[in-house]
């Protein structure tokens, strides 16, 4: 069937013209065909693993494999697992923003009414700081004693880094690590933020300083942070005393997706496929270079 939709500027209508009354093949009768169907087909016990999974952080692909591995039969594919788990979470924010849903969102292990997740936190002696205090959520700090208690003791190198697209609420999450003497990572606290914008990091940076004011942790000696020019403008008024440094591994990160475009396709040798061998060549130099 072929169909041709115009629009009359002047009035305004649109008409329709049918250039092909007839399919070029016969109706299907699998229900594999179409999405509706597919869905249709499962029970509601296997829409809920489905969303329990989900909400577990496995991805559509791993839950298909799980799927399958209790029902060979499944015929849904991973695009429509993840229509199912984002009507899902649709469903859970209940018309709200995903920010303003963080502060209402019920336990999930006990289902206590009336217990946000900012109550849970402090219940569980992450001291949370959250901006504003009424209104809606913008900015959420929170760090553990365990972690405020090794941060002293290795306070030399701070590491700070926002991910993205890491959880439900859609808000960047911005992580901040300190190293230990044997070059052990150490999960100090974490931020949710509303956006990257300096008012954003000096809010975080300052809730910091205020930890270390009152556990009377030392001042850093090295702050290392990938290149976000709001971050690191903030960090020169709230870390003045601090050398700055720039990730190496963002900047190795950054060069191989500006420069692979000016080298040869990768070439397949033994079987595999592998970076050209002038690419290869340049990378080397260049890792012994920086």
């Amino acid at each position: 069937m072929k169909v041709v939709l115009r629009l009359d500027k002047i009035s305004s209508t649109w008409s329709v013209d049918v250039l092909e009354p007839t399919h070029n093949h016969p109706s299907s009768a699998a229900i594999t065909a179409h999405p509706a169907h597919r869905i249709a087909a499962i029970s509601l016990d296997t829409h809920a693993l489905i969303c329990s999974l989900s909400r577990a952080g496995l991805s559509p692909g791993q839950i298909l494999t799980a799927l399958r591995e209790l029902d060979p039969t499944v015929p849904l594919i991973p695009k429509d697992i993840a229509n199912l788990t984002q009507r899902d979470r649709l469903k859970q924010l209940d018309g709200l923003t995903p920010i303003i849903w963080l502060l209402k969102v019920y336990n999930p292990l006990t289902l206590l009414p009336n217990l946000t997740f900012v109550q849970e936190l402090q219940d569980t002696g992450f001291n949370p700081q959250h901006y504003p205090e009424t209104g809606p959520l913008q900015r959420l700090f929170f760090i553990h004693p365990t972690s405020i208690i090794l941060w002293k003791q290795h306070p030399d190198v701070l590491l700070l880094d926002c991910t993205y697209k890491t959880n439900r609420y859609g808000m960047p999450l911005l992580n901040i690590c300190a190293i230990s003497d044997n070059n052990m990572v150490i999960q100090v606290g974490l931020a949710f933020i509303s956006g990257e914008k300096e008012v954003d990091y000096t809010w975080v940076l300052a809730k910091l300083r205020d930890i270390m004011d009152q556990n009377t942790i030392e001042e850093p000696l090295s702050i290392v942070t990938d290149r976000e020019l709001a971050l690191i403008t903030c960090l020169y008024s709230q870390f003045p005393t601090s050398r700055h440094l720039l990730c190496r591994w963002h900047v190795n990160m950054n060069v191989l997706a500006k420069t692979k475009g000016w080298f040869p396709s990768p070439v397949k040798i033994n079987g595999q496929i592998q970076r050209h061998p002038q690419f290869q060549e340049f990378l080397s130099n260049w890792n012994k270079t920086f």
